[in-house]
């Protein structure tokens, strides 16, 4: 039978190496959100330019 204070170090050792991968994952999903969210405005001011352009071009 193991020592209870080497199970619950080796408790305290998983859930911190679980925190560690949620925090991973987590702070990865944000990034690919941002980068999408970044994408996006992008796209919406390069089509606001381009109409801005046709505007001035052909009124």
């Amino acid at each position: 039978m193991s020592n209870p204070r080497d199970l619950r170090i080796k408790e305290l050792e998983f859930g911190l190496s679980c925190r560690f991968v949620d925090q991973y994952n987590y702070s990865r999903a944000s990034r690919a959100y941002l980068s999408d969210f970044i994408r996006n405005l992008e796209r919406l001011i390069g089509k606001k330019e381009k109409n801005l352009k046709n505007n001035i071009q052909h009124p």
